[in-house]
């Protein structure tokens, strides 16, 4: 009988002759080998094997990768996050990345499909609630954001609320009003013998007969109305703004997006 140290042996001396073993992420042998190496091929996913499990040696299914390349087709083993324009990815076939992702990004056909993330012209940002101030919440609390949530917009247009404090140009023409006061003089009869006559002081003096005028002078009128026409002021406020929407995005540079399968 073989000591099972010799065998073990014989199975590290396999795994540093061949680099690694391959074949599909099912047919991978349980862990328990130090330092040994899986490929899954169905995957195109390198693992390892820390003696208490398997873990991915490089990038896993779901991991989001950016290049500058000109190429804009994705290496073997990558999507580009574009949403699925190219085809959407079979929910076997590709089975790690569906385990990674599901839904998230799309149902599909709502069976055997499923959507990619769509990073066409788009910045990502953090999962969860930060800080406006990182570390000092006392500051406020920024929006919290859902994994595979879609935010923001290239351009705005403000609102009267958002419109600064400012002020408006007047323009008034200036008009005239007219007016005139009538002088004529108020008679009425006198009372008792004799008469008498306001001048414009308001001293009487005696005229003489039985009921003769009085008369009062239009300087002297009592309490009475003037008539006054009005007139338009033709006051106008200009408007300021056009109301079009402004640049809202922030400095970027645009990179191709590839996700791991």
């Amino acid at each position: 009988m073989v000591p099972d140290d010799v065998v073990r042996l014989r199975d590290q001396l396999d795994d540093v002759v061949l680099g690694y073993d391959q074949g599909t992420l099912a047919a991978r042998p349980a862990a328990g080998v130090e330092g040994r190496f899986y490929y899954a091929t169905d995957g195109l996913v390198l693992y390892y094997d820390f003696g208490g499990g398997w873990v991915p040696a490089s990038f896993q299914p779901g991991d989001v990768r950016w290049s500058a390349a000109l190429n804009g087709t994705p290496p073997l083993g990558w999507f580009a996050c574009d949403g699925g324009i190219r085809g959407l990815p079979d929910r076997t076939t590709y089975r790690a990345l569906f385990d990674a992702i599901g839904t998230t990004f799309g149902a599909g056909n709502g069976s055997t499909t499923f959507g990619l993330p769509d990073l066409r012209g788009r910045a990502p940002v953090g999962v969860g609630q930060g800080f406006v101030t990182p570390g000092l919440p006392q500051f406020g609390s920024l929006t919290h954001r859902a994994i595979g949530a879609a935010v923001g917009a290239e351009t705005h247009s403000l609102t009267a609320a958002q419109n600064g404090v400012h002020a408006h140009d007047v323009y008034d023409p200036g008009h005239n009003h007219g007016g005139g006061t009538h002088n004529g003089a108020a008679d009425r009869p006198a009372p008792g013998w004799g008469s008498y006559r306001a001048n414009a002081s308001f001293s009487l003096y005696g005229i003489g007969g039985y009921g003769a005028i009085d008369n009062m002078g239009g300087s002297d009128n009592g309490l009475h109305a003037h008539g006054i026409p009005s007139g338009r002021a033709g006051v106008s406020i200009y408007n300021n703004g056009s109301g079009a929407a402004h640049n809202n995005m922030q400095p970027s540079l645009a990179l191709h997006a590839w996700i791991k399968y």
